[in-house]
């Protein structure tokens, strides 16, 4: 930027002559080194026709690509008009796959039922380019996660039993297919990943919802019996629930034996320190005999925390969908730690969920 964009700059720069035609410069205005050469090539070309691109990153064909698209694009170029080729451009980017995915990473915290219906709008047409939003797990999973902490727990069912079926299938899950039974609730970390239990070294670990790189990792589910909510695993159709013998994990197949693992409902003041809703009690604990168990961004976890903070807290995803009911406004998370959205974002988010 030094060398290229100063006052009496040398060597490489932008000379009349190199002048053609109209121009278009299309980039993220979130990105502060593309915006600022866009600023600074203005300064030396009046007149260019700057297309703001949201949420495309520095790569902006990533987010236009598709032969279709680009023949439109062309097609649009062609008719000098900069209206044309900035509606053309903006509504390909709004109907790409990977800038829809780039939105709802940066909106699911403040607005995990927006990317919701943002995904059912999709549902009916994922057996196609818009099949890589939902194999996209770590977005699905903070999306689930953030849904529940709402209270929307009937969206985030159905959110997982589809986004299961696509994955898996390519198509939408018209039966709800399930090997455990109604008590059964998966469990979520607020980084995206579920809770999962390492056979070979006897310890909680996390994984992707759906697909995992070994053999060794089973999926840990809250089983709900006699009142109490159970950390269990389920191998080869048999039951186990997890135990701690001093520091020791291990498993067994009586759920009345000694040191076996509950589920707690976060405490209420807990949760309004946190300023969660929690009206479905869907929110837990993992109490262990040195403290609350703390799970890490890397898929690791720590059994002594003091803490009863994001890290600690887990939420259930109920398996099976049930009925999305109607819903209203979600209610912010309070959390300072979430960067807030800009009105521009919203209405980004907004007008996906309504052209797609």
């Amino acid at each position: 930027m030094r060398d290229n964009f100063r006052d009496g700059m040398q060597g490489m720069g932008l000379r009349p002559h190199q002048v053609q035609g109209q121009i278009y410069v299309a980039c993220d205005p979130h990105d502060s080194t593309d915006s600022y050469h866009m600023r600074k090539i203005a300064e030396y070309i009046p007149g260019i026709h700057y297309i703001p691109t949201f949420r495309s990153g520095h790569v902006v064909a990533t987010s236009i690509s598709g032969s279709a698209a680009f023949k439109t694009l062309m097609d649009a170029l062609l008719s000098g008009s900069p209206a044309r080729v900035n509606h053309t451009v903006s509504e390909a980017r709004r109907k790409n796959p990977t800038n829809i995915r780039y939105r709802m990473r940066e909106g699911y915290a403040r607005h995990p039922l927006l990317c919701y219906h943002m995904l059912v709008s999709l549902y009916d047409r994922a057996d196609g380019r818009f099949r890589a939003v939902f194999e996209d797990e770590w977005l699905i999973s903070v999306i689930l996660y953030r849904l529940i902490r709402a209270g929307y727990t009937q969206e985030a069912g159905d959110l997982l039993a589809n986004a299961t079926s696509f994955r898996l299938t390519g198509r939408r899950a018209r039966v709800t297919r399930t090997m455990t039974v109604a008590s059964d609730t998966l469990v979520l970390s607020v980084h995206g990943y579920a809770l999962s239990w390492n056979a070979e070294r006897a310890s909680f670990h996390g994984r992707t919802f759906i697909t995992t790189p070994d053999n060794t990792s089973f999926l840990v589910f809250c089983h709900e019996a006699a009142g109490e909510k159970y950390a269990s695993v389920v191998i080869n159709t048999q039951r186990f629930y997890i135990r701690q013998d001093e520091k020791r994990f291990a498993l067994t197949q009586s759920r009345e034996e000694a040191g076996v693992l509950r589920f707690m409902q976060l405490p209420s003041e807990a949760a309004v320190q946190n300023g969660k809703n929690d009206s479905d009690g869907q929110l837990v604990v993992l109490r262990t005999s040195q403290g609350y168990a703390c799970f890490h961004p890397d898929y690791n976890n720590h059994m002594d925390s003091p803490n009863l903070l994001d890290w600690e807290i887990l939420t259930l995803c109920p398996l099976s969908p049930g009925l999305a009911g109607q819903t209203v406004e979600i209610p912010n998370d309070n959390n300072e730690n979430v960067p807030a959205i800009s009105q521009d974002e919203h209405t980004e988010l907004t007008g996906t969920a309504v052209r797609l």
